[in-house]
């Protein structure tokens, strides 16, 4: 019999202590949430583990199980890193510098159709989300130029655009993030690499296993940051 289910990101992850207080998992895929071409990771799995596991006096602070984190506290960060190929999505969702859940992926497009048709479809993919998730707030890295790659720098801001006017559409207040200021939070160098910052991130979250691809491991950075300015 199942103790209880929850759905994060188009899974549903059941739980089901046995007789020896071993917590046993499932994760069904949600019927129809990935035909809309948003590759999603849930990591939910791993934050119920730390959730559920009995403490230990051997435990470190960053593992402790967080059952104290009193849901009506807890507030919901989305992070998004902007790309026309591909569009990163970070959900965060905790109190502080405690994360309770978190999820992330991408938003794809392909580069056959028309810039507009792109335009709409990061746009569309995004409303989905935040109709589905609900965040409290969302961070939106801050698009940067290069002198030597102008027009990467114009894609982003049209990409940006549609971001922001979805963030707008469905009620939810918006941030931007330098991303020199993103990195410069989380690893403490401004001029960290992808690399660098994937990894910073992957071990606030206690993650063993990279987080791929790096658009969804910035957005992550961005949630987190968000968490801790209005957690």
């Amino acid at each position: 019999m199942d103790l209880f289910r929850i759905s994060i990101f188009g899974f549903r992850i059941y739980h089901t202590p046995n007789v020896h207080n071993i917590n046993s998992y499932r994760v069904e895929s949600v019927p129809g949430h990935l035909d809309s071409g948003i590759y999603v990771f849930s990591a939910a799995l791993l934050a119920l583990q730390g959730l559920l596991q009995q403490p230990s006096d051997h435990a470190s602070p960053s593992r402790r199980p967080l059952r104290h984190l009193e849901a009506r506290n807890m507030i919901k960060i989305i992070g998004i890193d902007p790309g026309l190929s591909a569009t990163g999505i970070g959900v965060v969702t905790g109190k502080g510098l405690l994360v309770h859940a978190y999820s992330y992926g991408t938003i794809h497009t392909s580069k056959d159709i028309t810039l507009p048709h792109r335009l709409d479809k990061i746009y569309s993919k995004l409303t989905e989300i935040l109709q589905k998730e609900h965040p409290d707030h969302m961070v939106v890295e801050d698009v940067f130029s290069l002198n030597n790659y102008p027009k990467s720098g114009i894609l982003l801001g049209k990409v940006t655009g549609v971001l922001l006017l979805a963030g707008f559409k469905a009620g939810v207040s918006v941030s931007e993030v330098a991303v020199r200021e993103a990195k410069k939070v989380l690893t403490g160098n401004g001029r960290a690499t992808k690399q660098q910052l994937e990894k910073a991130v992957r071990k606030k979250l206690n993650l063993i296993d990279p987080i791929k691809p790096y658009h969804a491991s910035d957005a992550l950075g961005l949630a987190l940051i968000g968490l801790y300015r209005y957690g």
